[in-house]
Parts: structure tokens; C-alpha cells; sequence
């Protein structure tokens, strides 16, 4: 896997499109594509930048994971799973008293 590869791996893994990813650093859409196609490589501001925005820039440069981000990405899938449990819950509940009151 390259760096061009990983990074368009983060980007996807935060749901982000291309155009996003763009406008949130900076950089031209056309950038971004070529970032993600090892046209050309990003510069350190570049990766700073999607530092912040939860990438994992040292996967994106080495290829390992930072446990560091991975502990705190399985923290944020906890909680994303257990709002949607709870939604879940709370969408039968309101089903059955809909049942119950027809």
C-alpha cells in the first residue's frame, strides 16, 4: 500500500469526499486527486492540517497505525454504537405504542 493509498483509506474512513478533505486544508480538489492517484506527494502543512482532522498521518506516511489514534477511533466507535443502540431502542418503543394505540 502506498501513501496515496492510505491516505484516500483515512479520508474514506472519516467520510469525507475529496472535495471536503480539500476545502477543509486548503488545497484545490485537483490537489487532493493527485494526492490520492501519487501524482504528487503532500507537504508537511498538508499533513498537519488533516492531523487535525483525525487522519492518522502516521499510517498515511509508514504504513503503521498510531495505537494512540487507533485507541481513541475504538473510543468514537463505542459511542457512535451506543447512540445507535439507544436510537434503536427508542424507535421500537415508539413503534409499539404506534401499534398499541391503533
Amino acid at each position: 500500500m502506498t501513501i496515496a493509498d492510505r491516505l484516500k483509506a483515512e479520508r474514506e474512513r472519516l467520510g469525507l469526499t475529496q472535495r471536503e478533505i480539500a476545502i477543509k486544508t486548503g488545497v484545490t480538489e485537483r490537489s487532493q486527486v493527485s494526492y490520492e492517484n501519487g501524482r504528487t506527494t503532500p507537504n508537511g502543512d498538508y499533513l498537519a492540517i488533516i492531523a487535525t482532522l483525525g487522519i492518522d498521518v502516521q499510517y498515511v506516511i509508514t504504513g503503521t497505525k498510531n495505537t494512540e489514534v487507533s485507541k481513541t477511533q475504538r473510543i468514537e466507535d463505542r459511542k457512535m454504537l451506543d447512540a445507535l443502540k439507544f436510537l434503536r431502542n427508542e424507535i421500537d418503543l415508539m413503534i409499539q405504542q404506534i401499534r398499541g394505540e391503533q
